[in-house]
């Protein structure tokens, strides 16, 4: 701050000042520049100011450590100061207060502070904020909430409710277990983001994923997508085997985000009990089937839908609205292997895994 005010003295000065690391080539966030010094004070040596000043790889400015001031007003090189907003009749960005909660007599339009830099580097940031000639009138800098970011989207993935209390996420070898990506905004293209797969169970012979093996794709537009992780039932005599699934959000510095899974081969048996669970709300059963499942539902008053995906993860099946306590459903006639079948309430959300014969 006293570099950009060579001939004026610099009081009460604040400064907030960080490292970050950009998962993307922008930066940017909004402000506001407000004062008392508006309009009374300004085209005169109170001239309060704020300097946002970067550092960092491919940073080239003037002052400490190369670094340099982005907080200028809109398309130009001035720095956001009292009369460079509203100084020598120059009001484009000003506005004067009219309200009475408000302490401060004039403000600036909404302003960004907007850069380019290295995707994964180290960066350091340092906001300053003075008043200059006098101790009197005071400044002071509103930041928009949450906005100080990257144009990336960020990508998370939740784990399946129906094994986020166990402590060892384990998956019984006769369901399936589907797990959710979000993204904090839409993609304007559609985006396919790289799944890892390791552990001690094999993709392809412990297990397989729905819809495609080794990725997740976000259509135009959408904001999740989901994958099924579908056991393969292997001898019974075999150790339990784990599964380690993480990505990156396609960016290499990011810290992988993982989700470890236990596929349990203690229970291998096929019954109708083994999808017949008195605690879910709908039951799906018998299992295997010979083309038909009977559905059942705790009650009349909680409606369901279904949807049945073959061993390509291709929707072999939809139902409406489902009100009755019991249904049979047909399966198309050349359905055979494994099945998913999706079941969707009120008051649960779950997915069976069952074998058409």
């Amino acid at each position: 701050m006293v570099m950009m005010s060579p001939n004026l003295n610099v009081y009460d000065a604040v400064v907030i000042e960080f490292d970050f690391v950009p998962s993307d080539s922008s930066i940017g966030f909004n402000y506001v520049f407000a004062s008392e010094e508006f309009p009374e004070f300004a085209s005169s040596a109170f001239n309060d100011a704020f300097g946002l000043f970067i550092s960092g790889p491919g940073i080239q400015g003037d002052y400490t450590n190369n670094a340099k001031n982005i907080a200028l007003l809109p398309n130009s090189s001035e720095e956001v100061s009292v009369n460079n907003i509203y100084g020598d009749g120059n009001g484009a960005y000003y506005n004067t207060n009219t309200d009475t909660n408000f302490v401060y007599d004039g403000f600036s339009d909404v302003l960004t502070a907007e850069t380019s830099v290295i995707p994964c580097e180290t960066y350091h940031l340092k906001l300053v904020i003075a008043d200059r000639s006098d101790e009197c009138f005071n400044s002071a800098l509103f930041l928009q909430a949450y906005n100080f970011s990257t144009n990336a989207p960020v990508v998370t993935m939740d784990v399946p409710e129906n094994i986020a209390n166990l402590d060892t996420n384990k998956i019984d070898p006769n369901s399936a277990i589907d797990i959710t990506f979000h993204v904090s905004e839409p993609y304007t293209l559609g985006t396919t983001i790289p799944l890892s797969f390791s552990g001690t169970a094999v993709l392809g012979t412990d297990y397989t994923i729905l819809p495609n093996n080794n990725e997740v794709t976000f259509e135009a537009g959408s904001t999740s997508s989901v994958i099924t992780i579908l056991p393969i039932l292997n001898d019974a005599s075999e150790d339990d085997k784990t599964i380690l699934l993480s990505f990156n959000s396609l960016f290499s510095c990011m810290s992988n985000d993982t989700l470890l899974f236990l596929v349990n081969n203690a229970t291998t048996n096929i019954s109708e009990s083994s999808t017949f669970d008195e605690k879910k709300a709908v039951q799906i059963y018998p299992n295997p089937s010979n083309g038909a499942i009977s559905v059942k539902s705790e009650s009349e008053n909680l409606p369901y839908t279904l949807t049945v995906r073959n061993s390509a993860g291709q929707v072999v099946y939809q139902s409406d609205k489902i009100f009755k306590a019991l249904e049979q459903i047909e399966l198309p006639e050349n359905l055979s292997g494994y099945c998913t079948v999706k079941v969707v309430s009120e008051k649960d959300s779950f997915v069976y895994k069952i074998i058409v014969e």
